[in-house]
């Protein structure tokens, strides 16, 4: 689930695989080759996340 908030959207490679029951909500960068795995829950809620390449979210 990817969410607006706070008129910020997330930023995801088009490389990056984002589990079906993940949550990314706001102002986020995702890097190339990223895997955000099932269940986990990235939220920005008043300053930014930027997850580098090749990482892995569990």
């Amino acid at each position: 689930m990817i969410i607006r908030h706070l008129d910020k959207a997330p930023n995801i490679s088009n490389t990056a695989f984002i589990a079906p029951n993940a949550a990314i909500c706001g102002d986020v960068s995702i890097g190339d080759n990223v895997r955000v795995m099932f269940g986990a829950r990235i939220i920005a809620e008043n300053s930014s996340i930027t997850i580098g390449d090749n990482s892995i979210i569990l």
